[in-house]
């Protein structure tokens, strides 16, 4: 399943098979390959975390530096039709004693703006002025003193139409990964209300501040809880 899901383009075509919408897309394997997908796109290596070598592209012009940028961390490169600025949500699914995913938590906004249109890996991990990993304050901050396009906000307000869209989705692909106990999907929804899943993130470190485990603390059952969540997963591990 990590396997699968840590290789960008393989798990959007599973899931794409499994009837979840997926933006249209395309696997580059040289940074002098020509993308057929129409700008605007988004370049990122296919096997790649915290959105490391993540590019998006307005024109013929800006392509070069893009491909480079992405080459360096990946020997393919995803090439991804880049959705209208409208929202981000991330959603988390729980599955129950019987391996079944019964719980969609209450799901985070990544807040957007026209000048900040999507997450960058300097919105995930600080860095020095060389561009390198701040050892210091290696993670970067999200609270009151961060851009507001850095703060998330849990529990998104959703009306009844995206929640639907959103929870159909996110168990279509646990089921079409074969994820196991939990999994976290990245969207992204269009101003017309598409819904499109950008990615599973598949790692959670159940610290206290963990997305999850944040997301997981918005609800009111006390089996989600800090840390009795970990404890449950360990359990059915063993």
């Amino acid at each position: 399943c990590m396997a699968l899901i840590t290789d960008k383009q393989q798990a959007k075509a599973v899931a794409s098979a499994a009837g979840v919408p997926v933006p249209q897309g395309e696997l580059l394997h040289s940074p002098s390959q020509i993308p057929t997908v129409p700008f605007p796109f988004v370049l990122k290596p296919c096997c790649e975390d915290n959105s490391m070598g993540i590019t998006k592209v307005e024109n013929e012009a800006e392509l070069p530096a893009a491909l480079a940028e992405a080459f360096k961390f990946d020997s393919s490169v995803v090439c991804e039709r880049f959705s209208p600025l409208g929202r981000e949500i991330r959603v988390a699914v729980i599955e129950d004693e019987n391996g079944e995913p019964a719980t969609v938590l209450p799901a985070t906004e990544y807040l957007l703006t026209p000048e900040h249109p999507m997450r960058t890996s300097t919105d995930k991990i600080s860095v020095t002025d060389q561009g390198l990993p701040d050892a210091s304050k290696f993670f970067a901050t999200n609270r009151e003193e961060a851009p507001d396009f850095r703060r998330p906000i849990c529990p998104a307000p959703l009306d009844s139409a995206l929640e639907a869209k959103l929870r159909e989705a996110s168990l279509r692909a646990h089921k079409a990964l074969r994820c196991r106990d939990f999994s976290i999907y990245d969207f992204r929804i269009a101003p017309d209300g598409s819904v499109h899943m950008l990615e599973c993130q598949p790692v959670c470190s159940f610290a206290r501040e963990s997305a999850m485990i944040g997301m997981a603390a918005k609800t009111d059952a006390p089996e989600l809880q800090y840390p009795t969540l970990f404890h449950t997963m360990l359990r059915r591990a063993a």
